[in-house]
């Protein structure tokens, strides 16, 4: 949620063949970056992220808001995003938006 509400990417650090050459070395904090075991968790979060911000990349944040755990985002081209932290469904200029969710107008 917070990649949607910042208009940010993603970055992930994978390895397609993972060796075990770096175990007790200095790299040994990479333990857990196999691509196969990743692919799928980033196939999905990449859907997920561009249906909220496909065709916002060129497009300027013009007002961020903090309505208690609910962002209400505002781009150049009117798009407005709100993005629910919370655990409980919020509703705010009559829209409700799902709790840990978010919801684009």
């Amino acid at each position: 949620l917070k990649i949607i509400e910042t208009g940010s990417t993603p970055k992930y650090r994978i390895a397609y063949e993972l060796d075990n050459k770096i175990v007790n070395t200095e790299y040994n904090y990479l333990y857990n970056i196999s691509y196969s075991e990743w692919k799928d968790t980033m196939i999905s979060d990449l859907e997920y992220i561009g249906k909220a911000l496909g065709g916002l990349e060129e497009r300027l944040i013009e007002k961020h808001e903090i309505i208690g755990e609910l962002r209400k985002i505002t781009y150049d081209d009117g798009t407005v995003l709100y993005v629910n932290y919370g655990n409980s469904d919020i509703t705010v200029d009559g829209l409700t938006v799902k709790a840990t969710s978010y919801l684009r107008i």
